[in-house]
């Protein structure tokens, strides 16, 4: 087993005690029982909790039922986790020279042994953590000296970004340096009222572009907070039809009509990772 980390608290639920384990397929036993991934293998492993192992089984059958069985976006996970390795090895060893570095690109955490004259009179945790206001663990508790720090890799974007502006001193890296979304869709949806006193449409992650078709009725489409999303694109809804029933857009501490065909408005979700994240208006063409 070459890393481990907790799958529950990424999934925001830590007491569903997730967790899993990660081999390079390159490693010949992994290779071996492992033929059908792609280049890096996990599974999970639960010490309790149904509810959390439910939702981690609901994320396996949403990779199994992708068209590529999910193989864009774990390539592209592996991407990036490789990308976050090599930047977060340059800036610590331009920081911190004379630091080994211990894991390997694409593993999910990042291992390494701090060279500074504070350690071993202090642990290594502790300097970061002095000089980025950053914590990190201590690698007593993987089994090693408190020379050693372990951090997590798979963390948001932005923080990533951020950590390595704080170790180089500069703010010179950015969400798109750590994070390859090439597995990204756009998904075009057309919604039509069925006749009904409100026709309610619940948008979708992948629905950039929805045109809503009021012509037997008023429509009502419902963005949802999207918690998470490591980024939000902008989304658009259009009135096609020509009847003078309204197609409502609402969000919460949002609502606007569009009540002419050819009448649009763009949405998008703002602070992204956090819950007081909302749905912003970008732009409306609506009266």
């Amino acid at each position: 087993m070459f890393s481990f980390n907790s799958a529950s608290k990424q999934f925001g639920k830590t007491g569903a005690r997730c967790g899993y384990a990660w081999y390079p397929i390159y490693d010949p036993y992994a290779a071996l029982i492992f033929k059908k991934f792609f280049n890096f293998i996990s599974f999970s492993t639960v010490a309790a909790g149904t509810t959390g192992l439910a939702e981690f089984l609901d994320l396996i059958q949403a990779f199994l039922d992708l068209p590529d069985t999910g193989k864009a976006l774990r390539l592209d996970g592996n991407k990036s986790l490789k990308m976050r390795h090599e930047l977060v090895k340059k800036e610590l060893l331009n920081r911190y020279p004379g630091s080994q570095v211990i894991s390997i690109p694409g593993s999910p955490t990042f291992f390494a042994k701090i060279k500074d004259p504070r350690i071993p009179n202090q642990r290594a945790s502790d300097v970061l953590l002095k000089d980025l206001d950053v914590s990190v663990n201590n690698g007593e508790a993987m089994g090693e000296t408190k020379e050693f720090i372990r951090l997590n890799l798979s963390g948001y974007s932005q923080s990533v970004a951020g950590f390595l502006n704080r170790l180089a001193g500069q703010n010179k890296y950015t969400v798109q340096d750590v994070f390859s979304a090439s597995a990204d869709k756009c998904n075009y949806s057309i919604v039509s009222s069925k006749g009904l006193p409100n026709t309610i449409y619940i948008v979708n992650p992948g629905d950039c572009m929805i045109d809503a078709d009021g012509g037997k009725g008023p429509i009502e489409v419902y963005f949802p907070p999207f918690i998470d999303y490591e980024g939000s694109r902008v989304f658009t809804v259009k009135k096609t039809d020509t009847s003078d029933n309204p197609v409502v857009v609402k969000a919460r501490k949002v609502t606007t009509a569009l009540k002419k065909q050819g009448e649009s408005v763009k949405l998008q979700w703002v602070a992204t990772f956090y819950h007081q994240g909302h749905w912003q208006i970008v732009s409306s063409t609506s009266g």
